[in-house]
């Protein structure tokens, strides 16, 4: 009992990010297409390719983190974290760079009819950098025991998500989904 306590938002916050991830999604195929959809989510996969950097680096970094805290070490969490961040900003920066030069072309591999207007792939490439460069702040707040912290921020993110969403895409299509990514 005393596990499920902690560990419920934990899953609480997986559950949300499920849903944050996919809400935009849902909203496009409701107000606009199934072809804008297929694009939409193109569009995200190649422009969350350098995210990957940053959940591998959470693999990494979490453990690490949690032994330092344990042994009450903060100011190193301190330095990791900046460790961390410059180590992606190295690693992704370039790789956001030529998504943002490359990403039209890229697109064009999955068929002529895969264009999508450049300012959709700025704001999910920018959604995409803001995640990476935020760096394992939630790894370091899970780390600190502040698990409900990060549940009431991810579902303040969620209805911020929802709201900007059902009011943007049916006014500016995916724009402003994209626009609604970008925010939260």
């Amino acid at each position: 009992k005393r596990y499920l306590l902690y560990a419920w938002p934990l899953f609480g916050t997986k559950i949300v990010y499920f849903f944050m991830a996919w809400f935009d999604t849902f909203a496009i195929g409701y107000f606009l297409s199934p072809r804008e959809v297929g694009i939409y989510v193109i569009t995200l996969l190649i422009v969350e390719i350098p995210v990957n950097v940053l959940i591998a680096l959470n693999s990494i970094f979490f453990p690490t983190i949690a032994c330092i805290i344990s042994r009450k070490e903060v100011a190193k969490v301190t330095q990791l974290y900046q460790d961390a961040v410059r180590v992606l900003g190295l690693i992704t920066l370039p790789m956001f760079g030529f998504l943002l030069v490359y990403a039209p072309e890229l697109m064009q591999l999955f068929g002529e009819g895969f264009r999508i207007p450049f300012g959709v792939i700025i704001f999910l490439t920018l959604s995409a950098l803001l995640r990476v460069m935020s760096g394992p702040v939630g790894m370091i707040l899970n780390g600190f025991d502040r698990h409900q912290h990060v549940f009431t921020y991810t579902l303040v993110g969620l209805f911020v998500g929802v709201m900007l969403n059902l009011y943007l895409i049916p006014r500016i299509g995916l724009m402003g989904a994209a626009i609604a990514n970008a925010s939260v």
